[in-house]
């Protein structure tokens, strides 16, 4: 099934200003309307699609980025609220559920987005994994209760990692966070603020790290808890392809729903801070950074539509 989606492009000047000084947006939109709701975007490590979601994290789509085409792979329910690209981008990891008796179980599944073929890596069982990810192309890892497991998604057997690059999983459960090495060091903590940990993201160069703090602030520092730093109120964080800037929203509520949203952009040491939406009519979530660097993507939340921006 193809269908299309609502995609507006904005182009954006990138000047050093602070964040009370909103960067100036000038419109040269594509618009294709259909009326369709898209959310939560995660941009190919290709760069040429982005991967979409739709309301309740229902089903996962691919947009062509050039031809702004969007294509169906999965209808399955929440398999959007985990997924996650292999490296080479040519698979998608999911976690999809559905009601047995009323009671709800979750299957690990890889997708090929081409070939739109499914395979169910774990059945359908009870309980969610703490965290989820891709030690390479070929083996995934998922962490129960600080227990890490490791599957080669070509054969469904358990499996260790092939690249000697690959020596930790960084992982966290409730305030703590963890290195985890394949090696006799084992599992050690790192230094980290205090609080319920959420949303935990480690740079593409894997030296640092920034987290949520439960109804708390924005942190980052160095991967061994050294140089640590308080960004404020903000959300949804990720980093540059470079490792050197970190994307955020900073959102606000009336206790039931989001009544307003913005994107940030600060350095990785907390500096320069800079707003790069200013809209009071929308509602900015979940950017995601190009795999050049020259843009970011995001969604707004009232009516699902995808946004391009520039921040070369």
């Amino acid at each position: 099934m193809r269908i299309f989606t609502l995609i507006t492009v904005f182009i954006i000047l990138y000047l050093p200003v602070e964040a009370n000084e909103p960067v100036n947006l000038l419109q040269d939109p594509e618009v294709i309307e259909t009326g369709e709701y898209f959310m939560d975007p995660d941009w190919s490590p290709t760069g040429k699609t982005i991967l979409l979601t739709s309301k309740n994290y229902r089903g996962l789509f691919i947009l062509d980025v050039r031809t702004r085409v969007v294509d169906k792979i999965s209808d399955s329910p929440s398999a959007g609220f985990w997924k996650k690209w292999s490296p080479d981008g040519r698979r998608i990891i999911t976690l999809v559920s559905r009601f047995e008796s009323k009671r709800r179980k979750n299957s690990l599944q890889v997708i090929d987005p081409i070939k739109k073929i499914i395979n169910e890596i774990i059945p359908f069982q009870p309980g969610v994994p703490d965290q989820l990810g891709w030690l390479d192309n070929i083996i995934i890892y998922h962490v129960n209760n600080l227990q890490i497991n490791m599957i080669n998604t070509d054969n469904g057997e358990i499996a260790k990692p092939k690249n000697d690059q690959t020596d930790a999983i960084v992982h966290y459960k409730g305030e703590h966070i963890y290195k985890e090495y394949f090696t006799d060091a084992g599992r050690i903590k790192v230094k980290s603020a205090p609080g319920e940990k959420l949303n935990l993201r480690v740079s593409p160069n894997g030296d640092r790290i920034v987290y949520e703090i439960l109804g708390g602030h924005l942190w980052t520092s160095k991967l061994d808890g050294s140089q640590l730093v308080d960004l404020g109120i903000g959300y949804q964080p990720d980093w540059s392809p470079k490792g050197d800037k970190i994307a955020y929203i900073i959102s606000t509520d009336d206790g039931y729903d989001y009544i307003d949203s913005d994107i940030f952009i600060v350095n990785a040491n907390g500096n320069g801070r800079v707003k790069i939406t200013e809209t009071a009519d929308k509602i900015e979530m979940h950017p995601d950074w190009s795999p050049d660097g020259n843009q970011i993507v995001y969604n707004t939340y009232r009516d699902g539509i995808i946004y391009i921006i520039s921040v070369k």
